[in-house]
């Protein structure tokens, strides 16, 4: 299992559940914040991402078992946990299973299980991706292929690509800091192997095999009103569904908004775990 930790060695540890496809260095996006604000923040390549072995038959429900083996082996007992985007399923399965450990969890961007709810017409391409992610995985495998041999010769010719399909405000964020963060992540997360992101695909885009109306402890939702990659009809309904819980709205905030209120995000989890 490949971790890294960012933030404050002596603070209270939280898990951070990284987006897809991706791995461990995402979390390098947080390290002032974490450190800021008292919170050691563990960040784990889920299997077959980054220095994870590759597991052909993990599921959401069983990841929580390799995050208490970590946290076993780091003699942390209660902890929280981050979960952004693609992220959302591994933190909430945490959550579920690890009730006893995990008190509160955080997700920006979350991504709801798409087959639970009509979230609308404009969301039927998350289906058709779906279906095609579930029946064909070689077209997924290759495409990451593809993606991971440009991102590695041009990466200069990825960049304009991206920058080209994201909104003028989330240009605008783009740092050189961040720029080489998100290289150096994506490289990492499938410098191995297509494998995982392939399989996390299909489980992403498939019925989840745990009820996240079952969670007893507190999750707190951050989403933007302009995010078409996890749109907030997805947050609302997780909202909706999940007993104890909240949501932030952040206006006109897209996908990428998160460095825009990544100072209030870890504030919460130190005001959070001041009461554990």
């Amino acid at each position: 299992m490949g971790y890294v930790e960012f933030g404050d060695p002596k603070g209270f540890p939280v898990i951070y559940c990284h987006g897809w496809p991706s791995a461990k260095y995402e979390g390098l996006y947080f390290d002032p914040e974490a450190k800021e604000h008292g919170v050691r923040l563990i960040s784990i390549d889920r299997p077959g991402m980054g220095d994870s072995t590759y597991k052909p038959d993990l599921t959401f429900y069983q990841w929580p078992d390799d995050v208490k083996e970590l946290m076993d082996s780091l003699d942390i007992k209660n902890f929280g946990v981050f979960g952004v985007s693609g992220g959302t399923p591994y933190a909430l399965a945490c959550a579920h299973k690890l009730k006893d450990s995990v008190k509160r969890t955080y997700i920006y961007g979350g991504l709801a299980p798409i087959h639970s709810k009509n979230y609308g017409r404009k969301y039927e391409n998350l289906k058709k991706l779906a279906i095609s992610t579930n029946n064909i995985p070689n077209f997924t495998r290759r495409a990451i292929k593809v993606f991971r041999k440009v991102l590695r010769k041009r990466p200069k010719l990825y960049l304009w690509i991206l920058k080209s399909r994201i909104p003028k405000e989330d240009r605008k964020r783009a740092s050189q800091r961040g720029i080489d963060i998100f290289i150096k992540n994506k490289l990492d997360a499938i410098k191995k192997t297509a494998e995982g992101a392939t399989h996390e695909a299909g489980l992403i885009l498939n019925t989840w095999d745990f009820d996240i109306k079952d969670i007893e402890s507190y999750v707190k939702f951050w989403i933007g009103t302009n995010d078409d990659l996890t749109p907030m009809e997805m947050t609302e309904y997780m909202n909706e569904t999940i007993p104890n819980s909240e949501m932030s709205i952040i206006d006109a905030g897209s996908h990428f908004a998160i460095t825009d209120i990544a100072d209030e995000i870890f504030d919460t989890m130190k005001q959070g775990y001041a009461h554990n």
